[in-house]
């Protein structure tokens, strides 16, 4: 019996792994995803900023617009 278990587990650690793989590559793909859409949405404030000023963005864009910096400045840091 711990023979055929052992035998399981073997054949089953490259399915497993394949499975593992999937959800990494999953979670990697939607992270990308929200950021071309981030920097998508990132690229629209600033082109508002430049065509009407800063007084012009809504609560909403002011808050992405500071979220955004703050990270970029951790990322350098």
């Amino acid at each position: 019996m711990n023979k055929a278990a052992g035998a399981i587990y073997v054949f089953s650690r490259s399915w497993r792994s394949k499975f593992k793989l999937k959800i990494g590559a999953g979670q990697w793909k939607k992270k990308m995803a929200e950021q071309r859409n981030l920097q998508f949405e990132l690229d629209r404030i600033l082109k508002k900023v430049h065509d009407h000023g800063l007084h012009s963005l809504t609560h909403k864009e002011k808050k992405i617009l500071k979220q955004a910096t703050k990270s970029e400045q951790m990322r350098n840091e």
